[in-house]
């Protein structure tokens, strides 16, 4: 007689998908959260009114990483 077992009604494989679809949730938000700041960054340069340390007061970044983003263009 053959045993069958169903995983995805597993309580430890529905806790792993749980988590697993949190994580990816908070790692998108991120990833999203960083382009926007990017966009932002890149609309106040090309603007030509604020000097980078303006910049990153005004998009709450620190200095260095507005030097990244200039670097990339």
């Amino acid at each position: 007689m053959a045993l069958t077992y169903d995983i995805e009604k597993d309580a430890f494989y529905l806790k792993g998908v749980k988590k697993g679809k949190e994580e990816g949730l908070a790692q998108g938000v991120e990833k999203g959260r960083k382009e926007k700041t990017t966009e932002i960054v890149l609309g106040l340069i090309k603007s030509g009114k604020f000097t980078l340390s303006e910049i990153a007061q005004l998009a709450n970044i620190s200095l260095v990483q507005v030097q990244k983003i200039v670097g990339k263009l």
